[in-house]
């Protein structure tokens, strides 16, 4: 008798694999390529089957270095070569190898050859051909990162397939001699993981000696010093303000805190140029350019490792003009194709306000709305305001007061306690949502069902601390502006709410990845985008058009001058200390700080035009396109101060009502559906499968043809179960809801069905005798519960009710084994073949 798969890998090929020198050490069993994406229908989930290598051959600890596919002792081993080259490829590993225990098929990526060969290369053997492939192995390192073998964490929990490929992505770029380096990967994808990986690898080898790791918030930099790069232990180090010591080896820290001062210089001058090996920029797509460049500029001997989760768009290019194009790449769509990042479903809210593109102040007027202006209200007084100007330059209290009551009822349709983001305009509008929100729900009986995070509240820390402990309860809901848009790992959050406008394509995506994160311990496999500002539409910008990139400009002589003096707006005092950046088309900086007369210059600049920045503590940042002169003309500008809340017309009594929603409850292949369009996809798609009515019908008795045809179904996404959901007939057999959307047939339900058989079939049932009735009627009661998938396996017997009776004696009455399968597999056909015609 031929070995199953797992006895002819225990028996057969785990010795054949030892006995080549591979030690358990190098040997990841069972090693999960993708978990299988998780597909919405509605409210249910169905995942995709994971993706799972039978052995990862991993060199030194340190890389994967070959795949090995398992087939049992019935299969040929050239079964599993194709199988095993999609993994292969996925992790650009270069050797395969499919085997039944017996003969060996070996795919050799780097000669594009395929061999029978009698056992497994040693791991000697199989190094020294990857070497003589690979330049950057081949490279003679006395100190080699690539060489030193990953951290593994207590738990077990091996780096995903696409981690493997970005540390080794990011060693191979920095061995290279490549100064700068990107990685952009998606939110919840597991970039600190890498950037922990890849240093600890440098560190560890002695590559690099002192590593830098540099957030632009506390709670980030915090999130890695402490859970990411806890395996570093005493050689951590927080630089925080006023604080400079140089006695560890992996420091930690803010923007702001480099910024801060010491011994009259900035926190960083305090370091020497050539202190750090390695510095980590974390979130560098948003992070202030000019910040993080200065630092670099100072730190310039050091490798520049920039982390980003955005792919390049016009808001974040100077960040790809700065490290290059990335060497690795992992996007959401690819998260969520392999089942790493969760699904998610989109539903958009139209006002008529929004609909309307604003308000117009004076039909508002006519039609009875109390407009009131504030006395510090100095803004430009308009009539019609647009709706990306809500809650900014006016405020309409029934705007916020509608919103916040549908989306109440929209979560109390969802579930009342599921984790939701509400992404605001500013404070003073999330503060109205926490209000609003906490008294639609007070009745929960929580005082802190809704709270409001921003960075102003002294308790942001603690709240924030909370709402992701997916464990507490509550919070439940936050209102925010951006301190939750990115870096915070909440993977329990189930709602992100857009109330604010957005047309940055790079916030758009901060924002839409905090619902990105699976969440077994709460259940969580998808998230909604619930969207009353059309953010939604950004969606289609995500993906960056296939499009050449533009050459860089071509300057000219570098000899023109441009000088100028920061002023305050009306008095004309001279602004001291006010930051200046120049900026070429190519992305290339240069910096300064006005004088005590609030002078500033610059020279060595082209004759083409150049975006001046210039911005001061307390002022409004302002930024300009300037031609510089061949000689210096000095012009004086103006900063307006800061004002910290803008007063803002207040809009009363303006009539607010929900124009349209709109609700994508499917996905499809990555495209969200509405109900209607999800119908009329499955119609289209079981069309497309060529059948007729007689044919799902004989598909139907047949338990193998209707395992395989609903293997079919699933992987053209089309679920009979969600589809009897839409239609509320959960009480139909899924063979009726396919026959009604693919053939317009009348659906029956499955008491229908089996109460037909028990009055039309009583000759068939009388035939079986009085001991064996019972049973078929039993059967038939089983089916009305579960449909014909429970009554067509042996497992059925399991139940309690027949276990009662007997299985002996089941058996027995049905006249044995082979009578007993005729008759259940008669009892199925007789259910779907003319039941209700006689």
């Amino acid at each position: 008798m031929n070995l199953n798969e797992a006895d002819t890998r225990a028996k057969l090929i785990d010795p054949k694999i030892e006995s080549s020198g591979w030690e358990d050490r190098n040997i990841l069993r069972e090693f999960q390529i993708t978990a299988g994406k998780v597909n919405i229908f509605g409210d249910q989930v169905i995942r995709d089957d994971k993706k799972i290598a039978d052995y990862l051959l991993m060199h030194n600890e340190a890389f994967p270095i070959a795949i090995i596919e398992a087939k049992d002792e019935s299969h040929t081993p050239l079964d599993g070569i194709q199988q095993a080259k999609d993994y292969a490829q996925k992790l650009e590993v270069l050797f395969i190898y499919s085997t039944n225990g017996h003969c060996i098929e070996e795919f050799d990526f780097t000669t594009n050859t395929q061999t029978t060969i009698e056992k497994f290369p040693t791991p000697d053997e199989l190094y020294s051909r990857l070497v003589s492939f690979n330049k950057t192995l081949a490279k003679k390192l006395e100190k080699n990162p690539l060489e030193y073998p990953l951290h593994h964490s207590l738990v077990g929990k091996n780096p995903r397939y696409y981690q493997l490929k970005a540390i080794q992505k990011i060693i191979e770029s920095i061995v290279n001699g490549n100064k700068r380096v990107l990685v952009a990967m998606a939110t919840g994808s597991g970039k600190t993981k890498v950037a922990f990986q890849a240093a600890w690898k440098l560190y560890n080898s002695g590559y690099f000696k002192r590593i830098l790791f540099v957030a632009d918030r506390t709670m980030l930099r915090d999130q890695a010093h402490t859970f990411e790069f806890e395996p570093f232990k005493d050689a951590r180090y927080k630089i925080e303000e006023g604080k400079a010591d140089q006695v560890r080896d992996v420091y930690f820290t803010t923007y702001q805190t480099l910024y801060s001062q010491k011994n009259g210089k900035k926190l960083f001058e305090n370091y020497p140029p050539d202190f750090f090996d390695l510095i980590i920029i974390d979130e560098c797509h948003r992070s202030g350019w000019n910040l993080w460049h200065d630092i670099l500029k100072y730190f310039s001997s050091a490798i520049h490792l920039g982390m980003t989760a955005t792919p390049k768009r016009t808001d974040n290019v100077d960040t790809y003009k700065y490290f290059g194009e990335p060497v690795f790449e992992y996007d959401i769509q690819q998260g969520i194709k392999d089942g790493f990042l969760a699904n998610y479903l989109i539903q958009r809210v139209i006002t008529n306000l929004h609909k309307e593109g604003g308000v117009d102040v004076e039909e508002q007027r006519l039609q009875g709305a109390e407009i009131f202006y504030p006395e510090e209200f100095d803004d430009e007084i308009k009539t019609f305001y647009s709706s990306g100007e809500f809650e900014r330059k006016v405020a309409i209290p029934n705007l916020t007061k509608r919103i916040a009551e549908h989306l109440a009822g929209l979560l109390k349709k969802f579930g009342t306690f599921e984790k939701t983001i509400v992404f605001c305009v500013n404070n003073d509008h999330a503060r109205e949502m926490t209000k609003l929100l906490q008294n639609h729900f007070s009745a929960e009986g929580k005082n802190d069902y809704a709270v409001t995070i921003v960075s102003e509240e002294t308790n942001a820390r603690d709240l924030t601390d909370a709402f992701k402990d997916s464990e507490k309860k509550t919070p439940v809901i936050a209102t925010t502006v951006d301190l939750l848009s990115t870096g915070v790992d909440i993977p329990s959050v189930k709602n992100v709410v857009l109330i604010k406008p957005i047309s940055s394509v790079v916030l758009f995506n901060q924002i839409i990845g905090r619902g990105s994160r699976i969440d077994e311990a709460t259940g969580k496999y998808f998230f909604r985008i619930i969207d009353y500002v059309n953010a939604t539409r950004l969606f289609s910008q995500l993906t960056p058009p296939d499009t050449e990139e533009p050459e860089e400009e071509e300057l000219g002589p570098l000899d023109y001058f441009l000088e100028g003096k920061v002023v305050i707006s009306k008095t004309d005092t001279p602004i001291i200390g006010a930051k200046v950046t120049v900026v070429t088309k190519n992305y290339e900086h240069v910096q300064t700080t006005t004088n005590e007369m609030g002078m500033f210059s610059f020279e060595g600049l082209p004759a083409v035009k150049v975006t001046l920045q210039i911005s001061a503590t307390g002022f409004t940042r302002r930024e300009l396109r300037i031609t510089p002169t061949l000689e210096p003309q000095p012009e004086i500008y103006e900063l307006k101060p800061e004002r910290k809340a803008p007063a803002k017309i207040t809009l009363g009594g303006v009539d607010v009502y929900i124009h349209s929603t709109s609700d994508l409850t499917f996905d499809v292949g990555g495209n969200h559906l509405k109900a209607a369009e999800y119908k009329e996809y499955s119609r289209k798609e079981v069309e497309k499968l060529g059948i007729t009515l007689g044919d799902l019908e004989n598909i139907w008795i047949d338990e193998q043809r209707r395992k395989e045809f609903i293997g079919k179904l699933k992987n053209i996404s089309v679920s009979p179960d969600a589809l009897a959901k839409l239609l509320d007939r959960e009480d139909a057999d899924f063979f009726d809801i396919l026959a009604h959307i693919a053939f317009d047939a009348p659906i029956i339900s499955r008491d229908e069905r089996a109460r037909a058989i028990e009055l039309r079939k009583q000759e068939f049932l009388s035939s079986l005798g009085k001991e064996a009735q019972p049973i078929l009627l039993a059967l038939l009661d089983q089916y009305r519960v579960g449909g014909i998938e429970d009554i067509s396996r042996k497992e059925v017997f399991n139940l309690p009710k027949f276990q009662e009776m007997g299985i002996e004696k089941i058996i027995e009455n049905l006249g044995g084994p082979e009578n007993a399968t005729a008759t259940i597999k008669k009892l199925q056909e007789y259910l779907y073949q003319g039941t209700l015609n006689g």
